[in-house]
């Protein structure tokens, strides 16, 4: 599954909309939220793997830890981005 940033997918499991995504030790992780039925976002973030067969949640804390540093750093600079712009009277 051919997933990028800000696409919009359905899982068995659910709607999701991909944020981020990350190349570690040759292979590419996406990192999500979840949606409600109607698209809109929730409390719930799941890291997948992109493999050839699909999407895989990703459980392993070890391979998480690393991934999870990276996600939470661009997340945050995307929101001190967004800020700086509303902040001069701007928009993104």
């Amino acid at each position: 599954m051919n997933v990028k940033v800000n696409d919009l997918f359905s899982l068995s499991t659910g709607k999701y909309i991909t944020l981020v995504e990350k190349k570690l030790n040759s292979d590419r992780y996406i990192f999500t939220n979840k949606l409600t039925d109607d698209e809109k976002p929730t409390r719930e973030f799941v890291v997948f793997k992109c493999t050839e067969e699909g999407l895989i949640e990703e459980k392993d804390n070890k391979v998480l830890k690393p991934l999870l540093d990276y996600f939470s750093k661009e997340i945050n600079d995307r929101l001190l981005e967004v800020n700086l712009v509303l902040a001069e009277g701007g928009e993104e």
